[in-house]
């Protein structure tokens, strides 16, 4: 509480941030590993995110930063078998390496399915004492959660909540590395085929040099897909 100049008492607000371990807490399923990783591989054909990068990602913050730390020595692994066909007359036999890119990486959608599960998980959750104890009805809250635990749980009205990174239902749900950070791995390139020289190249570089077209257009669909996994760090939303 603060006193002002008349010697009025007024009662300040509490500001509660709260991260994953609130989820955890409460037994929800919003574990990096497993819970998400089993999800985004459910998703993928080709082990797209066992192949992503070459470091480990056993945390969330890890495997946020790391996204921005692709492998492509390792990524190209989900082209093989699925180079230009130019003897068959079907376009599908030339582009499906195009095909393979697209396939690949569905993070969103992995995203989208791993919150609305944690979300779902809701119905079974009680109120945990201590919990109870500390949280304020009257308080604001930033969470970087995405699931409507403060709501529904300990009825926090929602507009005394800010999802600084989205939430279930409404379409906005963010993750990735912070905008800006994108460093992929270099690429390493046989100099001459068959003759073990080898060379280490920024991989946008490398594509610049790729003769055959569907390959050039598969790399380029692989790079902007992974340069896609991003977040903006929203000040002007934590101020408003």
């Amino acid at each position: 509480m603060i006193r002002n100049k008349n010697g009025e008492i007024h009662h300040e607000k509490q500001i509660f941030i709260l991260g994953n371990g609130f989820d955890l807490a409460h037994n929800l399923p919003t574990r990096f590993d497993l819970d998400f990783k089993n999800i985004a591989r459910k998703y993928e054909q080709d082990n797209f995110w066992d192949l992503y990068q070459s470091r480990e990602d056993d945390i969330w913050s890890d495997f946020e930063n790391l996204l921005g730390c692709p492998d492509f020595n390792n990524l190209e692994e989900i082209f093989e078998g699925y180079a230009p066909d130019y003897l068959s007359e079907r376009e599908s036999d030339r582009d499906s390496i195009i095909y393979q890119a697209k396939l690949n990486g569905n993070l969103q959608d992995a995203l989208y399915k791993f919150a609305d599960n944690a979300d779902n998980s809701l119905r079974n959750i009680q109120k945990k004492d201590l919990i109870k104890q500390i949280i304020d009805s009257d308080g604001y809250y930033i969470t970087f959660n995405y699931t409507h635990t403060l709501e529904e749980i300990y009825d926090i009205p929602s507009e005394q909540i800010l999802h600084i990174h989205g939430e279930v239902g409404k379409d906005n749900l963010k993750l990735g590395y912070p905008k800006g950070n994108f460093t992929p791995e270099k690429y390493i390139y046989d100099v001459k085929t068959g003759r073990g020289l080898y060379n280490k190249i920024e991989i946008e570089d490398y594509i610049d040099v790729i003769e055959d077209y569907y390959v050039t257009m598969a790399y380029e669909e692989l790079i902007n897909k992974c340069k896609s996994f991003y977040k903006e760090i929203r000040i002007d939303l934590l101020k408003e």
